[in-house]
């Protein structure tokens, strides 16, 4: 209240200006995730002459590397790091892609525009810079041009060539993304009673996209279809959680959750155009969430942050409503929506006390990993200003080989496990061979130190190392991380740091 009893009010365009600053603050403060640390690292071996996919292997599709690659040759040019440029680049292509949708979707509030700045550049917490996180970045302007088409409007022709072009880069990072472009265009067929809606001109040019990227990939980029689809099908697929597993927790079942909350607050205004392209999106990445399989909380991402742009279009009204059957509704649909940011909140790992011991005996150290997890070798190469010497990021290919070895009894399925095993042993001692300056060892739940010595050769090449620091996770860290254990090469213990 004033001086005078006349209530304060702050000017509503304040709010998405304090959303961006709030998002600037948190990425200041929360460090990238390791998997974008990793796939930079992809993007520098490359930049060095390094062949994807065979000096370097990723699972993801080449352009789930290459989205990195600007902030990687930006940091080339100007020294700048490439994690702090790329999260520079996604702050303001984020805060570009919301206000355009704003402004497809001509709300004359400021309500949704900050609902959405809020959901793309503050609730991603951890999670920020993930593919996910890009994917829905990219989509947004499709998700505008969708909404007008929902309430019939038409739509400018640079404005359909855009939004379905950066439409068609989502699902070339991951193809699991092509079920969030669709999902809004069966809503507006359904909607309109109009099957030919599926065919709108930005969702034909995304789909066009799509097909000459697997065209491109499949000549120039061969190894990927050679190298890693083998390895999905082997080895990473057989690991997906079982799918009643995946439907009864907490995601799907919050998101479900905040749907029925938010259908008994609105009724037949969930199938309004804003409303309805938003919900349908979201549950297109939520069935992406499942298809793959995996729980992680980043996969559940782009779900739970459409779900937040759809919400306040009903909290706002029902709060400024008598009637307590729109907003005991209304609220509990926003709780259970924000009740997921719990999950993107767990920051990364900081090298637990292995980093400073490494800088002390190396300066630009060659670092690989023997070790399950990609985590402790990103961020600790790009902490330790190092370079990544491995041709995966961690050895899990060991892990997920053994781990399904003693789950099968197929005589068939056993070989070819066991080939596995071979091979990503090949491939460590060769990585070895290349003599690094430190090799990060797992200190658990896999036997690392045990699979060294098992192997001859191995246990011959790791005899160059001793050890330097293990890191300083606490009990409850090490449910999270696996341990880690750095080991210098003997012959840089007595020598001068390498200039």
């Amino acid at each position: 209240m004033s001086a005078d009893g006349r209530t304060l009010k702050i000017d509503a365009r304040v709010l998405p200006l304090a959303i961006i600053a709030l998002a600037v603050v948190i990425r200041c403060l929360v460090p990238i995730d390791a998997n974008i640390d990793w796939l930079v690292s992809n993007c520098r071996r490359f930049l060095d002459g390094a062949r994807l996919y065979k000096d370097i292997v990723e699972t993801n599709p080449p352009m789930a590397i290459f989205i990195y690659l600007p902030a990687t040759v930006v940091e080339r040019l100007t020294g700048l790091p490439a994690e702090g440029v790329f999260t520079a680049m996604l702050l303001a292509a984020g805060t570009a892609s919301a206000w355009l949708f704003h402004r497809l979707v001509r709300d004359g509030s400021n309500v949704l525009l900050a609902s959405v700045l809020f959901a793309v550049l503050v609730a991603p917490l951890s999670a920020f810079g993930e593919r996910e996180h890009v994917a829905l970045v990219l989509l947004l302007p499709l998700y505008g041009v969708a909404i007008r088409r929902a309430g019939g409007a038409a739509v400018a022709w640079p404005l359909i060539v855009l939004a379905g072009g950066l439409a068609g880069l989502a699902p070339m990072i991951k193809p699991y993304f092509a079920l969030g472009v669709a999902a809004p265009y069966l809503f507006i067929a359904v909607k309109r009673r109009n099957p030919l809606s599926l065919l709108a001109p930005e969702a034909l040019i995304a789909g066009t996209m799509l097909g000459a990227y697997a065209l491109l990939v499949a000549h120039f980029i061969p190894a990927y279809a050679q190298e890693v689809v083998p390895l999905l099908v082997d080895l990473y697929q057989p690991m997906r959680l079982p799918l009643n597993e995946v439907l009864i927790s907490f995601k799907p079942i919050m998101w479900a959750l905040s749907a029925i909350c938010l259908y008994l607050a609105i009724r037949r205004r969930l199938f309004d155009s804003v409303t309805g392209v938003l919900v349908a999106a979201s549950a297109g990445f939520l069935l992406v969430m499942i298809v793959q399989g995996r729980n992680w909380p980043y996969h559940a991402y782009p779900a739970v942050a459409l779900m937040l742009m759809a919400i306040p279009q009903a909290v706002v009204p029902a709060l400024t409503s008598g009637d307590p059957k729109q907003r005991v509704p209304a609220i509990a649909a926003a709780i259970a929506a924000l009740a997921h940011l719990s999950y993107f909140a767990g920051f990364g790992y900081g090298g637990g006390g292995v980093v400073a011991p490494i800088r002390a005996a190396v300066k630009h150290p060659t670092v690989m990993s023997i070790s399950f997890d990609l985590t402790p070798g990103h961020p600790i190469t790009t902490e330790t200003h190092g370079t990544w010497v491995g041709t995966y990021s961690s050895r899990w290919i060991t892990a997920n080989a053994n781990y399904l070895l003693q789950r099968t009894a197929d005589p068939a399925r056993k070989a070819k496990l066991k080939a596995w095993l071979a091979y990503d042993r090949t491939v460590a001692n060769r990585d070895l061979m290349k003599r690094p300056d430190i090799v990060l060892v797992g200190l658990g739940p896999f036997n690392w130190p045990g699979w060294i010595d098992a192997d001859p050769q191995t246990h011959s090449l790791m005899q160059d190392y001793a050890p330097l620091a293990k890191d300083t996770l606490t009990p409850a860290q090490r449910q999270r991380y696996e341990g880690i254990e750095a080991f210098v090469r003997k012959d840089l213990i007595a020598a001068p740091a390498r200039p």
